[in-house]
């Protein structure tokens, strides 16, 4: 028997009822209602997307490395096309339904790029009905509507509100009052920009000095992005003291087993063709979140350790490159010695001149208990050798020391790219040491394979250092 026109109306209308009463309080549950035809049940990622964002706004995702703290910053990487930025469209209209009150500033490469995402919230939430069955956002949030007369596009307002929205290109100003919600949305432009270091951190300047200063309290702060180099937003951000402050949210675009992330957004054939076709570095930062620097990097990764940790090393070496330029870095490490493993300790870094490095040094060696040091002669290195044995005779009588030092005759950018995979799987640093030598760190993991580097004083140390342990020069039980 079928439904008579009334009942089916009246059904039609409680199923959307019960539906209306679900997206207001499920962010997955809004997006199926005014976007069915994207947001479907067998996208899984989407789904899981979704319930990010939503527990990211609702304080409900917990933080394990903070005493389960709620997140409020999030990174999200995920293929192109497949709706990163379309659901934080969303998602801004979703959270001026759960707060009037809430207010968004949005970045993005370009002004055009960050109106463009202003004018869709703007649409969605003001949207009119073409047929009787459609369910807008007004229907779900009636009490939410763009204020009468506001017409840009860049920064506008919501019906009661003094201001609700704000749209930018990175750089551009955005003064005035706070946010309660950032989104920082593709800061970077394409492969070029990503290929730029002096663009780079034109970008991490801004939004360090002039976006987070926006914050309104303890705003939601979110960075979506393609990953593209170590150094873009989302490599600085999570690699620094905060970085585990920040819930990340990634997706491939293929799984190791094959599979496709969404066949019907991005089919198995036409992936194929892509990847054919495309420049491997930026395909794969693209589909795979690859960074476009790790094969151009002289070291990808370092292995770390505790110094909580209990070993018997063999013996403590010093390996030092004396500052050559004006600009250059004294570069001195510390590694101690197991098993044909070295385990960094300490490291001098410095641009100070000679009046003030040599007693540095010396305190290296000793706090350290060096038992052999190893300076290269090259610019001064014998000089720089008497001064400080002869402060080490004056001051420590009692500290025995072997301190050489040799002439560097081989091709500098060899030595360091021969020994650069020997270093990468016998050295270890500190799991702090990021924290504690900052511009060492930095020089080692941005030292590239080709191209230009600023500077070369901490991987030309560090490879002397790991010359003297892989050649044997040293008898680990000399002097014991």
């Amino acid at each position: 028997m079928s439904l008579s026109r009334n009942l089916k109306e009246k059904k039609f209308n409680l199923l959307k009822e019960k539906r209306i009463r679900l997206a207001k309080n499920s962010f997955w549950e809004f997006c199926k209602l005014l976007h069915k035809d994207f947001y479907l049940e067998s996208r899984q990622y989407l789904k899981d997307y979704c319930n990010v964002l939503e527990n990211l706004y609702k304080r409900q995702l917990k933080n394990p490395d903070d005493n389960n703290e709620p997140y409020t910053r999030a990174c999200i990487s995920f293929p192109p096309r497949h709706g990163k930025s379309r659901t934080l469209i969303l998602f801004c209209c979703w959270c001026f339904g759960q707060n009037i009150a809430n207010s968004v500033l949005y970045l993005s490469y370009s002004d055009d790029s960050a109106v463009d995402f202003s004018r869709y919230v703007r649409d969605e939430i003001s949207r009119k009905r073409e047929t009787p069955e459609q369910i807008l956002f007004n229907d779900i949030f009636s009490n939410i509507n763009i204020k009468k007369g506001d017409a840009s596009v860049q920064k506008w307002s919501l019906e009661g509100r003094h201001f609700s929205y704000k749209a930018s290109g990175i750089g551009g100003g955005i003064t005035g009052k706070g946010a309660t919600i950032i989104i920082i949305d593709d800061p970077i432009k394409n492969s070029y920009e990503a290929f730029n270091k002096t663009r780079k951190a034109e970008i991490m300047n801004w939004i360090k000095g002039t976006v987070l200063s926006r914050a309104e309290g303890t705003p939601l702060e979110i960075i979506n992005m393609t990953r593209w180099a170590s150094d873009d937003p989302i490599g600085v951000f999570t690699s620094g003291l905060d970085g585990k402050s920040f819930y990340i949210y990634k997706r491939n675009a293929q799984d190791e087993a094959g599979n496709m992330l969404c066949e019907d957004v991005l089919s198995k054939k036409r992936f194929g063709f892509l990847q054919r076709n495309a420049d491997p570095s930026i395909f794969n930062a693209n589909y795979f979140n690859k960074l476009i620097d790790e094969n151009a990097l002289m070291y990808p990764q370092f292995k770390r350790f505790s110094k909580l940790e209990r070993r018997k090393y063999e013996k403590t070496l010093n390996a030092t490159d004396t500052a050559d330029k004006g600009t250059d870095y004294f570069s001195s490490p510390v590694g101690k010695v197991f098993e044909g493993d070295i385990y960094i300790f300490d490291w001098l870094f410095t641009q100070e001149d000679t009046n003030t490095t040599p007693q540095k040094y010396v305190d290296l060696l000793v706090n350290n208990k060096v038992n052999l040091a190893r300076i290269e002669s090259n610019a001064g290195g014998n000089i720089f050798k008497n001064w400080v044995s002869e402060k080490i005779n004056d001051n420590y009588p009692d500290f025995r020391i072997d301190i050489e030092t040799f002439p560097q005759t081989k091709n500098k950018e060899a030595r360091i790219r021969d020994m650069a995979y020997w270093i990468i799987n016998h050295v270890y640093f500190p799991d702090d040491f990021h924290e504690t030598h900052p511009l060492i760190w930095k020089e080692l993991t941005e030292f590239l394979r080709v191209g230009k580097n600023d500077h070369d004083d901490a991987p030309d140390s560090l490879t002397i250092l790991a010359e003297m342990v892989k050649e044997n020069d040293y008898n680990p039980f000399d002097g014991l």
